[in-house]
């Protein structure tokens, strides 16, 4: 069994237009959800706090778990821990559904517990073999893991289950270029582009692969 490195280190950064007290907001309410068995509510609140997220892949932060303002990443980090020990046992206690199982797959990412969120991602798998979530969820883990090629097929079977995706093209995409894989970078980079026009992290990643190519109009024209 793979084991992952855990890491609690936090980078400071802040989110472009998030403020932190909605993130709060969302721990808070998950917590108070939590605490009267709402766990409908619950996931709600832990799936906004998630969907913040979408966007900053870990690539961005070198496979360190996403941050927050130097002043308040001890309080997200702690009660995120709490919240998310809670569901947790919630999960364990309740019916066992795929999607919030690959849920608190994401939570344990995000304080950097790899091993826990890589299992609760196969078992979401195991669930729901055509969860596309649950199999770019392992992938994500699997960069982390420094297992590209593992990482690739997963990104792959999330790719079959849901083509219309443009982030899961843009993780392969982000993972070829890392790997120096620059002609099947600039197709994944394009194929992202096709499904979402204003993906501008895309046309930075197509920009850095076609310049090592050597293609620089074109590299002008996607930095552009």
């Amino acid at each position: 069994k793979k084991k992952y490195k855990q890491n609690n280190s936090w980078m400071s950064f802040w989110m472009p237009g998030i403020k932190e007290k909605q993130l709060l907001k969302c721990i808070t309410l998950a917590a108070e959800a939590l605490e009267k068995t709402n766990l409908k509510t619950a996931v709600e609140a832990l799936e906004e706090f998630i969907s913040y997220h979408q966007h900053f892949p870990l690539s961005m932060t070198d496979g360190a778990p996403l941050a927050y303002g130097k002043n308040i990443k001890d309080i997200f980090s702690n009660r995120l821990n709490l919240v998310i020990q809670h569901f947790s046992k919630k999960l364990d206690n309740g019916k066992c559904i795929a999607s919030n199982q690959i849920l608190i797959s994401e939570l344990y990412t995000l304080v950097g517990h790899y091993n826990e969120a890589f299992t609760a991602a196969t078992l979401s798998v195991k669930l729901d073999p055509k969860l596309a979530r649950a199999y770019y969820q392992i992938g994500r883990l699997k960069r982390i893991a420094s297992e590209p090629d593992d990482a690739i097929k997963n990104y792959f079977h999330a790719i079959e289950c849901d083509p219309n995706q443009a982030d899961y093209f843009y993780a392969i995409a982000d993972l070829f270029l890392f790997c120096v894989r620059d002609d099947e970078a600039v197709e994944a980079y394009h194929r992202t582009i096709d499904i979402d026009p204003k993906h501008a992290r895309a046309y930075h990643g197509l920009c850095w692969a076609l310049r090592r190519l050597g293609r620089l109009d074109e590299a002008i024209e996607a930095g552009r």
